[in-house]
C-alpha cells in the first residue's frame, strides 16, 4: 500500500476520501482483517470449498438409524452456517460503511494525546472540550455497532436453542434404542458425535469472518492499482540529457486552478515564463494564490484549466521519480522529521554523504547550532527521545535551507522558497539570501517573500494579485512603474523608518 500511495503524482489524489478511507482501514480495520488480511481470506475460501463435503459422512451415519435424520440436520447446519455468515458479512460491511466516523473518532484522540498540537490544547485549556467531541464520535459510531451486534445476540441465541433441541432430542432417541438393545452401544457414540460435529459446524464464524475482512483490502488495493496505472508517466526522450545537466525552461499557459471541493478558484489564467538559471521572486496579499502556483510547479497538484510545461512537456507526463529529483521545494509548513538533524537534511537527497550533509548545512549557517546540540549530528530533533532537542522555528528555517543546498548540489534544477527567512533575524536573513542568489545560473529560484526588501536583487519579480499575475519586471522598473509593487514597498519601507516621511504614492496607483 505504501509503494502504491507513493506513486501517487499530486496531493489531490491522496486527499481524495475513498482513498483516505481505504487507508484508514488499512491502519486500523478489524482485528480479523489484521490477523488474516488477504492470505487468511483465501485459505478461509479453501475451507468454504471443503465445508459443505465434510458434512456428508455424519450425514450418512445419522441416516443410517433413520433414513431422514441425515438430510433434516444437514438442512439445519446449512441453514445456521448460512445465516451465520449474512449476520458476520452485515457486520463487517457496517463497519467499512463507518470508515469516514472512525477517521474522525481517531483523529479527536490525536489532537488530544498527540505532541504536534499539544502547546494549543493546553494554552487554550481544550482538553474537556476535546474529550466531550471525542465521545460524541466514538458514541455515534459506537450506536449502529452496538445494536447491530445485539440483533446478532439474539439471533443467535433463537439458532442455538433450535440447535440444542435437535441435539438433544436426538440424543435421547438413540440412548433409548440404546437401551433397548437396537443400537449397539459404540454406534451410539458414532451417531451422537455425527450430529453434534454437524450442528457446531454450523456456527463457524471464522471463515466468513476472514473472507469479508479480506474483500475491503482486495477492493483498495484495486483501486490503488487502478489510480497508480492511471497517473504513471513516461520519461519524454528530449529530457534524457541536456535538460537534467541545466535548468529546464518552465511554462504556465492560460493555468487556472481550484482546490477540490473549493466554491472558486484560486488562480485565473496566469502565464508565466520561468527564464532558465534565473531568480524569479513571486510576491502579493495573502491568499493571491502564491503557494498555489509553486504546488503547481512541482506537480503536487494538476491544473483544473491551462497547462504548465517543461521544455514543452506537461508536468503530469514526466516521469514521477525524475522530476521530484528536478524540484526542490520549502513550503511554510515544511516537515519536522523526528530524526537525527543529519538525516534531517538527508533527506533532500538520501544519497548524500555525511560531509556533503555538513557541506550543506555550512552555507546556510545551520553547521554551527548543530554543533552545539548534545549530540551533535546525530541529535534527535524533537522532545521525547533521551537527548532530543525541540529547534526554534528560525533553527527549523535553517534545516529546511541547508535541505535545499544539498538537493541542489545533487542535481535539483528548480529551487522553490516559499517565505523560507520568515523566522530569521534580519542578519541571518540577508546571508540566506545571498546563498539563494548564488544559486543564480545552475539552478531557477522561484523566491515567495512577504519582506520585499528580500526579493529586490531577484532578476524579476511577478505581482499575484486575485489570482493573475498583474506586474512583472526588476525591483526598479517596478517602482518606477507605480503600481501595487511600488505601493507594497513604499508601506514596508515606511514601518522601517517611521522617521522619514512616507514617499508618495505614485499617481499610477491612485
Amino acid at each position: 500500500m505504501s509503494v502504491l500511495v507513493d506513486a501517487l503524482p499530486t496531493l489531490d489524489r491522496l486527499e481524495d476520501p475513498q482513498l483516505q478511507d481505504d487507508l484508514a482501514q488499512f491502519r486500523t480495520g478489524a482485528i480479523a482483517w489484521m490477523n488474516s488480511g488477504i492470505g487468511g481470506g483465501a485459505l478461509a475460501q479453501l475451507g468454504q470449498a471443503a465445508y459443505y463435503p465434510a458434512l456428508l459422512l455424519p450425514a450418512a451415519v445419522l441416516s443410517g438409524i433413520t433414513w431422514w435424520w441425515g438430510p433434516a440436520l444437514l438442512l439445519i447446519s446449512i441453514g445456521i452456517r448460512i445465516g451465520t455468515e449474512r449476520e458476520v458479512i452485515g457486520f463487517e460491511r457496517l463497519q467499512t460503511a463507518h470508515r469516514a466516523a472512525t477517521r474522525r473518532t481517531r483523529a479527536w484522540g490525536e489532537l488530544i494525546a498527540g505532541r504536534r498540537d499539544a502547546k494549543e490544547v493546553r494554552v487554550f485549556a481544550l482538553g474537556d472540550w476535546l474529550l466531550e467531541r471525542s465521545d460524541e464520535a466514538q458514541a455515534e459510531r459506537l450506536a449502529a455497532f452496538l445494536a447491530k451486534r445485539q440483533a446478532m445476540v439474539r439471533t443467535q441465541a433463537g439458532r442455538f436453542a433450535v440447535c440444542l433441541a435437535v441435539v438433544v432430542a436426538v440424543e435421547l432417541t438413540v440412548a433409548g434404542a440404546g437401551l433397548a438393545g437396537a443400537v449397539p452401544l459404540g454406534r451410539i457414540a458414532t451417531v451422537l458425535g455425527a450430529a453434534t460435529a454437524m450442528i457446531g459446524a454450523g456456527f463457524g464464524l471464522g471463515s466468513a469472518l476472514s473472507i469479508e475482512a479480506a474483500l475491503p483490502m482486495v477492493g483498495a488495493l484495486d483501486r490503488m492499482r487502478a489510480r497508480a496505472a492511471q497517473d504513471k508517466g513516461r520519461r519524454p526522450a528530449a529530457l534524457e540529457g541536456a535538460a537534467a545537466a541545466r535548468p529546464p525552461r518552465i511554462r504556465f499557459h492560460a493555468v487556472r486552478f481550484g482546490y477540490p471541493g473549493a466554491p472558486r478558484e484560486v488562480l485565473h489564467g496566469v502565464d508565466l515564463e520561468l527564464v532558465p538559471g534565473e531568480v524569479l521572486a513571486v510576491v502579493g496579499v495573502n491568499g493571491a494564490g502564491k503557494t498555489t502556483l509553486t504546488k503547481l510547479l512541482a506537480g503536487l497538484y494538476e491544473p483544473t484549466g491551462g497547462r504548465v510545461t517543461v521544455e514543452g512537456t506537461r508536468v503530469q507526463e514526466l516521469p514521477q521519480t525524475w522530476w521530484r529529483r528536478q524540484v526542490h521545494a520549502v513550503f511554510q509548513d515544511f516537515a519536522h522529521l523526528e530524526m537525527s538533524a543529519a538525516d534531517n537534511i538527508r533527506i533532500a537527497a538520501a544519497e548524500a554523504g555525511d560531509a556533503q550533509v555538513r557541506r550543506a548545512a555550512a552555507l546556510v549557517g545551520a553547521d554551527t547550532l548543530i554543533d552545539s546540540l548534545p549530540h551533535g549530528w546525530e541529535t534527535i530533533l524533537a522532545r521525547g527521545y533521551t537527548g532530543g532537542v525541540e529547534l526554534s522555528g528560525g533553527q527549523w528555517q535553517r534545516i529546511a535551507l541547508a535541505r535545499a543546498a544539498l538537493a541542489a548540489e545533487h542535481g535539483a534544477r528548480v529551487l522553490v522558497l516559499d517565505e523560507p527567512t520568515a523566522n530569521l533575524d534580519i542578519r541571518a536573513e540577508l546571508a540566506a539570501y545571498e546563498q539563494i542568489v548564488a544559486a543564480r545560473g545552475t539552478a531557477t529560484v522561484v523566491l515567495i517573500s512577504h519582506r520585499l526588501s528580500t526579493v529586490r536583487k531577484a532578476d524579476r519579480i511577478v505581482v499575484l494579485d486575485g489570482g493573475r499575475i498583474t506586474e512583472s519586471g526588476t525591483h526598479e522598473h517596478l517602482l518606477a512603474a507605480g503600481g501595487t509593487y511600488a505601493e507594497m514597498f513604499t508601506l514596508q519601507a515606511a514601518q522601517f523608518d517611521q522617521t522619514q516621511p512616507t514617499p508618495a504614492v505614485p499617481e499610477a496607483t491612485r
